[in-house]
Order: structure tokens, then sequence, then C-alpha cells
């Protein structure tokens, strides 16, 4: 296959960069490419995440975190904290464990997508939400 012979040509260019506590690909511009991480953190981390081209999944992080998804949604599971992030094309899953938020608080937004909002019944979470391009909905496990 052409197409494939062309991927595995450039795969051994793609190089993934751990330096400075940044984890990052880098490769020949002209080289068609997809990479994916998956990033095991203690559960106290703080994180800094930003993706161009697809999504951010958190799960089980306690700390300050960021994010930021130019075409990618957004997935929070069980996180706590101080967490603020954003997604310009993509929908925003959240969904929250325990009885209370533990830390600050999340501030999240999405400009083109929607959010979905799983909250436990015995939850006392103080919810403000708004959407302006995509559905919302709010949902008890």
């Amino acid at each position: 296959m052409l197409v494939r012979s062309k991927v595995d040509a450039h795969a051994g260019q793609v190089r993934v960069d751990t330096s400075a506590g940044r984890v990052f690909a880098n490769g020949p511009d002209n080289a068609p490419r997809a990479v994916s991480y998956e990033i095991f953190v203690p559960r106290n981390a703080n994180l800094e995440l930003t993706t161009h081209n697809g999504g951010v999944h958190v799960s089980g992080v306690h700390g300050a975190i960021g994010f930021s998804a130019v075409n990618g949604g957004g997935h929070l599971a069980q996180v706590g904290g101080s967490v603020k992030g954003k997604t310009g094309n993509g929908g925003l899953h959240v969904e929250l464990a325990g009885s209370r938020w533990e830390g600050e608080g999340m501030e999240i937004q999405t400009m083109n997508g929607g959010v979905h909002i799983a909250v436990p019944a015995n939850d006392s979470a103080h919810l403000e939400v708004s959407t302006v391009n995509g559905g919302m909905r709010v949902t008890t496990p």
C-alpha cells in the first residue's frame, strides 16, 4: 500500500520530547502524523495541558489543572482542586464524584460543543452552566 509506506517512512522521524517538564511531538512538517499520550501522574499533580487537534482527558487528579483544546473536547472525571480550561471546537464531559467539590472550584468553557455533567445524587455542588453553540445535559449516574 502506497499510503501505508509513506506513513511508515515518516514514523521514524517523529520524536517525542519530554524535556523541561513538557511532553510534545516533533517531526517533519510534511509528514502525516497523529500522536496520543497516556501519562500517569500523582493524584495531587498540577497540570497545564494544550492541544491543537485533539482532546484532553483527565481522571483522578486533584491539583491545579489548566487545559486548552482548540479542535477537540475535554473529559474530566473525578477531578478536584482548581480546574480551569476551555475548548474551541469540542464538547465538555464532566463526571463529578463524592458529595462535594474538593478544592477551589472548576471554571470551564466551550465555544462550539455541548456540555454534559454527571453529578452524583448526594453532591452539594453549586453549578452555573451556559452554552452558546451546543446542547446541555446534567445527569445523575
